[in-house]
């Protein structure tokens, strides 16, 4: 080897070496390559320029009116394999009606499904959804996604952290906190039911004063989310945190009240007067005299986590963390 050769040899070690050390930089920062910041606080979250690329082109906005947490799931699976160093599993907008076609014929849950099914969830609607209930999504995701990831369906009622109950604000507050300790400790986006469940969306980070994996709850100043409704320039929102919890938020997609009311609720806080989205009907998260509510009366979302014991059947306790066993 001349000298030149040598010369050049090392110049390439050291660029190799730069250009990891940039890459571990990217993949560790607090950020997660989020914009810069409209509030105060750091940002805990999910990697926005992967979230970006993984619903590029024309993969979203979804195709039918029903369809977004089909096109939720895609995004979320296009992002962890991106993430995890493969190619886009889903790489257009009829990527949708694959997995539509899916859910007509398998995935049920381990109790059945329930009936009418429809185009979207199919079989693996364990409620008379008229799109996709939160076991659906849960499972769609955990089948199309990486290997070796798990993802669930979070239920929070204030039961499950008071005695007495809390000011309305102050339960959608902690319910934005397990989201958000979540998104710190995953990295990954959470698909969040709002506006009473007729519609999802794929938060994918907050900003906040202090750290929600050691406060309860978080001084959360804001949320950001995608929604399907959008492509990958369109689909980012962000709102202040009172907006959030308070709706009427007029955004290029409609006025949504965001987590303003309980999942199944239709236009004021707690009418449970939402029948495009249910509770289960069959299963053991079917409602009884004993425990009249599963989803209703609070807020749900789908979110990664670590319990490879359990299928997505299983719903767990979002302030426990534990599996959940009745409704």
């Amino acid at each position: 080897m001349t000298p030149k050769q040598r010369i050049a040899v090392r110049l390439a070690f050291i660029l190799v070496a730069f250009a990891g050390g940039l890459l571990t930089t990217a993949l560790t920062q607090k950020s997660s390559d989020a914009s810069s910041p409209a509030f105060s606080g750091n940002f805990y979250g999910a990697y926005e320029s992967l979230m970006t690329q993984a619903i590029s082109g024309n993969i979203w906005p979804q195709a039918t009116s029903n369809a977004c947490a089909v096109t939720d799931t895609i995004g979320v699976v296009n992002y962890d394999y991106l993430r995890w160093g493969y190619p886009l599993r889903f790489v257009n907008s009829d990527s949708q009606s694959i997995v539509e076609k899916q859910n007509q014929t398998a995935g049920e849950s381990q109790w059945g499904h329930a009936t009418p099914i429809n185009q979207w969830g199919g079989v693996t609607n364990i409620a008379a959804d008229f799109g996709n209930d939160p076991r659906s999504v849960a499972y769609d995701i955990s089948y199309f996604n990486v290997k070796g990831t798990y993802w669930h369906n979070y239920v929070y009622r204030w039961q499950f952290a008071h005695s007495t109950q809390p000011s309305f604000w102050q339960q959608a507050r902690e319910a934005t906190t397990l989201v958000a300790r979540n998104l710190e400790n995953f990295k990954d986006p959470v698909v969040v039911f709002i506006n009473g469940g007729m519609h999802s969306v794929l938060v994918t980070g907050v900003w906040s004063t202090t750290n929600p994996n050691t406060s309860f709850p978080a001084d959360i100043q804001g949320v950001v989310y995608h929604d399907p409704e959008g492509n990958a320039t369109t689909s980012r929102q962000e709102v202040p945190i009172n907006t959030w919890m308070t709706g009427n938020y007029a955004n290029p997609f409609g006025v949504y009240s965001l987590w303003s009311l309980y999942y199944g609720d239709r236009a004021t806080r707690g009418d449970k007067l939402n029948g495009f989205d249910p509770e289960p009907k069959v299963g053991i998260y079917t409602p009884t005299s004993a425990n009249p509510q599963h989803w209703y009366l609070g807020f749900t979302w789908v979110a990664r986590d670590n319990n490879s014991s359990y299928s997505a059947d299983w719903a767990f306790n979002a302030a426990s963390g534990k599996v959940m066993t009745s409704p």
